[in-house]
């Protein structure tokens, strides 16, 4: 073999190890980026789903405090309602009232239970009151139970 066959099988195999070299460093090379940016991409999927938990939990927070103040104001508005339709039902009932007081059944019911007291009483003495607000009716229940009758002096809502 000559020195330029030897030359030429040497510049052959050099370049072929180079290559070969060359070939593993950059394979090597694009593993390392490859597990590098898996490494990157698994880091950063961990970030998100990290900031997407907190966030949830944050709306969720968020949605609970908006509820709460809605419930809130949803109670106190059917709480007004109620007071109110209280004070509508209780001005009706007394409206009602007031008018069944001036009628003649109411005072036959008043009659009617002066009479049934007496008789409960029977040889007791009974003292009968009425109310302030029946006032007008005295000298009338007097004279069909022949009961002397008194005005209550301590029924404030009565007047």
């Amino acid at each position: 073999m000559t020195i330029e066959e030897k030359l030429e099988l040497f510049h052959k195999t050099a370049i072929g190890d180079a290559s070969a070299q060359s070939v593993a460093m950059v394979d090597e090379y694009e593993k390392g980026l490859n597990d590098g940016f898996e490494q990157e991409k698994a880091e950063i999927k961990e970030k998100a789903d990290n900031l997407f938990k907190i966030e949830s939990e944050r709306i969720q927070h968020e949605k609970n405090k908006v509820l709460s103040a809605v419930n809130r104001d949803v109670k106190r508005q059917v709480l007004e309602e109620k007071k109110s339709f209280e004070k509508i039902l209780f001005t009706l009932v007394e409206k009602k009232l007031q008018d069944y007081m001036q009628t003649e059944n109411y005072k036959k019911l008043l009659v009617k239970q002066i009479n049934e007291t007496v008789s409960f009483a029977k040889d007791d003495q009974v003292e009968i009151y009425i109310n302030r607000s029946d006032e007008d009716k005295k000298d009338m229940l007097e004279k069909e139970t022949g009961v002397k009758i008194l005005i209550s002096e301590t029924c404030a809502a009565c007047a």
